[in-house]
């Protein structure tokens, strides 16, 4: 029978395992060289007065196996900012919003890895190998924390994967709300492709299947979903506009709000529409589907429809 879990708010999380309780690492910042920081973010989301448990939706706490709902807690290490701990058997996860400093107060004591979401990140791992931080720097003065532990013996992601999917997953819910709450962009450089779409937008357009997936292809800044077992695909380009594409299908120019736009079908049945913001930039939207004798263009004309707004 597993021990009671138990919970410090100024401490670490604990994890449960059979026939005993352990105490996981609190977030802490252990010394680790770093070369050098990005510092470029694709724009400002601010964390004055957010609840760190507002950041994982219902969908993304089922999809990162979280069946609880999050405890408020102090990071007394991180100047008693608010946090969120997620407890469970095996496991831990924890969100921190730091108000009080910017991620340049912990350069030297992480390493620069792989941006979440395209904004700059550090890893730092604490001196237990089953915890692992990430800081991500979000706005000036200003950076969320992600941390997860696992038990040694429990199956589940590696630490430095799991503090990962939950960053992304907290990073999404931020750039949705800012997408929806904050005020337009005024250019694509500052635009998150993972943002763009809300969670009530992706429960409109079908069964969503796992979170989504940022990336960068080539020039293009990426987000991808997986709509009802189909890729949907939104890249942001900033090196060529509407007047770059280049197909050998018949396309069609049409108007999605105040911005020009562009839809066509492949031979495969997959459908492109792309939506130009300025003479050197673009959004391109991709449904990959096979053929099933239903409009193909149906859902990427919604999704068009929904970013639309949001865009420069």
């Amino acid at each position: 029978m597993a021990a009671a879990v138990m919970l410090s708010t100024t401490a670490g999380c604990t994890v449960a395992q059979e026939h005993a309780t352990t105490t996981a690492p609190a977030t802490t910042i252990a010394t680790h060289t770093t070369d050098r920081l990005p510092t470029t973010r694709p724009r400002e989301i601010r964390l004055d007065g957010l609840d760190p448990c507002d950041l994982l939706t219902k969908r993304q706490r089922s999809d990162l196996d979280i069946y609880e709902s999050g405890e408020p807690a102090t990071v007394e290490t991180l100047g008693d900012a608010p946090g969120c701990d997620w407890i469970l058997t095996g496991e831990s996860s924890r969100l921190v919003a730091v108000t009080t400093e910017g991620i340049e107060a912990r350069i030297g004591q992480g390493n620069p890895v792989t941006p979440v979401n395209g904004f700059p990140t550090i890893m730092v791992i604490p001196e237990s190998p089953d915890s692992c931080d990430l800081l991500i720097s979000i706005a000036d003065g200003q950076y969320l924390a992600a941390t997860f532990t696992a038990a040694s013996s429990w199956i589940s992601p590696s630490p430095c994967d799991g503090a990962r999917r939950l960053a992304e997953a907290a990073m999404h819910t931020l750039g949705a709300t800012s997408a929806t709450t904050g005020s337009t962009p005024t250019s694509l450089e500052d635009t998150e492709p993972c943002g763009l779409l809300t969670e009530q937008d992706l429960d409109m357009l079908g069964k969503l299947g796992g979170p989504p997936l940022r990336r960068d292809l080539g020039t293009a800044r990426s987000c991808n979903y997986n709509i009802d077992n189909h890729p949907l695909d939104i890249d942001l380009r900033t090196n060529v506009g509407l007047a770059g594409v280049n197909t050998a299908g018949p396309v069609t120019d049409y108007t999605v709000g105040g911005h020009q736009a562009k839809v066509w079908i492949s031979s495969g049945g997959s459908c492109f529409v792309v939506l130009g913001v300025s003479p050197s930039s673009r959004v391109d939207i991709t449904y990959i589907t096979i053929s099933t004798g239903e409009d193909p263009c149906a859902l990427a004309r919604r999704v068009a429809e929904l970013v639309e707004p949001r865009l420069p």
